[in-house]
């Protein structure tokens, strides 16, 4: 077992033990150990590449957030990214984009790439996606990838003016409880630890986990999607993509075989771009 595994099992046992003796802190330690990502550090070459195209800083808790902006274009669209990873995965898009007739803008989530911050949640990443298209005055369309397609979902969901906005969501998850499954098995955490931070979870949202279902969120969307999964993703179930689907009037499903949750495929970005760009 390495060192990584040891000390994750050593976190579980500490938690599942102060659940019987601390509840309250074990429910407040459980739900914000789920929101701090394990964010990868940037490669000197990334780091560079995005310095480069340094946009603005928004705020969120005191903490900066870092946006970025590339090309000129009459259509804006944004890049989302996911989970523990950071704009530079978008590389290959903005450099296609701007050939075409666009201008793109990304974001840092808190607590990776060029962002401050150690906490992240589904709310937190659609309002600052809220908060950087208020700040750019509109937006054409927005790319999501992972927890970013997630947070997408959130987003126009809760923004009535958003119907002609196109969107497009990659390998996305579709439950929030989900992640809860994640860190249950990663950490090794019984039921007891589970529930406490559930509460814990609303109790500081006010709603249950599956208030936040994505088939759920995307029901009363009007606007295009397009829709993209791997059947053979190991991070998310390509099923959440059929459902969403399938509650997503007007949204068109694309299944991929072998190109796993990055879905980083150069047949896969021009269909992308083709649809962003259809009028």
């Amino acid at each position: 077992m390495s060192l990584k595994h040891i000390i994750q099992k050593a976190v579980g046992a500490y938690l599942n033990i102060s659940a019987y003796i601390a509840p309250k802190h074990t429910a407040r330690l459980g739900f914000d150990l789920f929101c701090r990502p394990f964010s990868k550090k940037l490669k000197p070459h990334q780091k560079k590449y995005l310095e480069d195209a340094k946009y603005m800083e928004l705020n969120h808790a005191g903490k900066k957030i870092q946006t970025y902006k590339w090309g000129n274009g009459s259509k804006n669209v944004l890049l989302i990214h996911g989970w523990a990873s950071h704009s530079y995965r978008w590389k290959s898009y903005i450099e296609d984009l701007k050939q075409g007739d666009f201008t793109i803008y990304a974001i840092d989530a808190p607590g990776h790439g060029l962002s401050e911050g150690k906490y992240l949640t589904l709310i937190i990443y659609s309002e600052l996606i809220a908060d950087l298209i208020s700040k750019i005055g509109k937006i054409d369309a927005i790319i999501g990838h992972s927890l970013g397609g997630y947070a997408t979902i959130l987003y126009l969901n809760q923004k009535n003016e958003n119907s002609q906005v196109k969107s497009v969501i990659m390998g996305a998850p579709g439950e929030v409880s989900d992640f809860f499954e994640f860190y249950q098995k990663m950490l090794g955490l019984n039921q007891k630890t589970i529930s406490l931070v559930n509460q814990e979870f609303l109790d500081r949202i006010g709603k249950n986990p599956s208030a936040f279902s994505a088939p759920l969120l995307a029901k009363n969307l009007t606007n295009p999607s397009f829709i993209i999964h791997d059947r053979f993703d190991k991070d998310t179930d390509f099923n959440y993509s059929v459902k969403l689907n399938a509650a997503w009037l007007d949204s068109v499903l694309k299944i991929t075989e072998g190109l796993g949750h990055g879905l980083k495929s150069k047949s896969i970005e021009k269909e992308v771009i083709n649809f962003i760009s259809q009028n």
